[in-house]
Formats: C-alpha cells, sequence, structure tokens
C-alpha cells in the first residue's frame, strides 16, 4: 500500500509555526506501526464483510525487489528480436514443407523414368525432368544452409526464451510483493 500524506510539525520556533516534517514523523519505525496497524484492519475488515476468519501470511523481511527500467527495456528488446526469430523459424519450416513436396514429385519422376533402347541399366531423361531435378537440387542446398542458420538460432531463441522466463518471474515475484 503506497500513503500519500503531508505531515505537519506545529509550534515551530524559527519560521513559520507550522511547517512539514517529513523526517520527523514518516520515519521507518511510525511507517512500520502504520503498515502493521493497516493490516490488521484491513483482515479484519475483510473477515467481517465475508464472515471469515482468514489470517495474512507472516510479514516477510526485507525489502520489495524493483525491477530496473533499464532491465525492463532489455526485456521487451529480447521480447521482440524472440518475434523476429519465430517468424524466421517459421519460414524456414514452411520451406522445408515444401521441399518435402518437390522430393515426392522427384520421386515419381524417378520411378517413372524409362531405360533406354540399348542399355536397359540407363534411363532416358527428358529436358522439364531434368529441369525439375534441378530445381529440387537447388532447393535442397538452400534449406541446408537455412537449417544451419536456425540451429544458430534455436540456441538464441533458446537462450531468449530463459531470459523471457526469468524476465517474468521477476515481474510477477515483484506484483506478487507489491
Amino acid at each position: 500500500m503506497h500513503i500519500v500524506g503531508i505531515p505537519i510539525k506545529n509550534g515551530r520556533k524559527n519560521g513559520m509555526k507550522k511547517q512539514v516534517g517529513k523526517s520527523d514523523i514518516f520515519t521507518k519505525d511510525s511507517l512500520k506501526l502504520i503498515q502493521e496497524k493497516m493490516r490488521v484492519k484491513c483482515i479484519n475488515s475483510f473477515n467481517k464483510i465475508y464472515k471469515a476468519n482468514m489470517k495474512l501470511k507472516a510479514k516477510e523481511l526485507g525489502r520489495n525487489e524493483d525491477i530496473q527500467v533499464q532491465n525492463m527495456k532489455k526485456y521487451y528488446e529480447l521480447k521482440k528480436q524472440n518475434e523476429t526469430n519465430k517468424k524466421r523459424l517459421e519460414d524456414v519450416n514452411k520451406k522445408s514443407n515444401d521441399t518435402i513436396k518437390k522430393s515426392n514429385q522427384v520421386k515419381e519422376i524417378i520411378d517413372n523414368l524409362k531405360p533406354t533402347f540399348i542399355n536397359k541399366e540407363n534411363f532416358t531423361i527428358n529436358k522439364n525432368q531434368l529441369n525439375e531435378i534441378n530445381s529440387y537440387i537447388d532447393q535442397v542446398n538452400n534449406n541446408v544452409s537455412d537449417i544451419r542458420n536456425v540451429n544458430d538460432l534455436t540456441i538464441i531463441l533458446n537462450d531468449l526464451e530463459n531470459d523471457l522466463q526469468n524476465h517474468d518471474k521477476q515481474v510477477k515475484k515483484a506484483t506478487r510483493n507489491n
């Protein structure tokens, strides 16, 4: 809970008789006392309204953890980079699926090749079939290159995912503490 208050000191000898006195009134001890009284009153009001007998968990010692602004900026950069990398991965997967289809077409071409008249061990291939097979080879080579890049990308994505989960845990912990 955040309290906005203007602490006023009365009966000052120097200057105005009434002055703002933050350090005199809001001390660590007085803030702890206010917080304890608020905890007790809040749980009592809750129990009264909901006819319950709940208790607050024990107050933890220490300070709440604040997430620094520089870490939040890094979080958003990581999130944006993660989205970009996921799109690249989807593109590579789509290309791989296209290659599998093309592979089936090339296999069909090879299965339908006719042996030559002179030697039954040799097969005849027409220009279109040759172009189809060459196109397939080029596509496979491109995919191999893309897959090598994706392997590096997978490592980066895993690191980013771990960072994002770590920041998400920090945000949830800070929210829970607040």
